[in-house]
């Protein structure tokens, strides 16, 4: 009968199997303690496809993880590569009304894939002023979450917007404030 394994192997199996690596590699670092586990185990090669069959049923990937350190490379990649993909989507849709018979479906994408170019751009921008040191506006902090926005200047709109709202509706303050 087949050895029982526990959910913690798996999962250090399926980490394995995300960063690329095949079923012996997996089988050689769980049996050399380089799984992320305290212990050695040493489950068949047959086993380990297995899991991985099953990974692959259940729409886990290998090969998808971003290695460490290269996150800013990735990330540049994957911008170039929507900028990529709305091209395409660009010419489909060009073709498509030059031919006489503009597809809605290619109208849509290339509209989604404007919006997402453009926040990418605008997330872009707001980071490179953030490495610059510049001062990130409270609009840009809250729209790409930021977050290294000056407290005082939060502090003093909100207190500028309590005011403009006082003042229109001709109370000093909110009823709701209690001392």
């Amino acid at each position: 009968m087949a050895e029982a394994y526990s959910e913690e192997i798996r999962e250090a199996a399926k980490i394995l199997h995300l960063e690329g690596f095949n079923s012996r590699e997996i089988r050689a670092r769980m049996e050399e303690k380089r799984a992320g586990l305290p212990y050695s185990i040493r489950p068949s090669v047959r086993t380990i496809d297995q899991w991985r069959a099953k990974f692959k049923r259940d729409g886990i990937r290998a090969g998808l993880s971003v290695p460490p350190g290269t996150e800013d490379q990735e990330e540049e990649a994957g911008y170039r590569r929507l900028l990529a993909i709305r091209r395409e989507v660009l010419l489909r849709l060009d073709e498509s009304v030059q031919s006489g018979k503009p597809s809605h479906q290619w109208i849509k994408a290339a509209d989604q894939l404007q919006s997402a170019v453009d926040r990418a751009r605008g997330r872009r921008k707001v980071l490179a002023k953030r490495e610059r040191g510049a001062k990130i506006s409270n609009e840009e902090a809250a729209e790409f979450g930021a977050g290294n926005v000056d407290q005082s200047d939060l502090l003093e709109s909100l207190a500028a917007e309590h005011q403009d709202q006082a003042g229109q509706d001709g109370t000093p303050g909110s009823s709701s404030e209690a001392e």
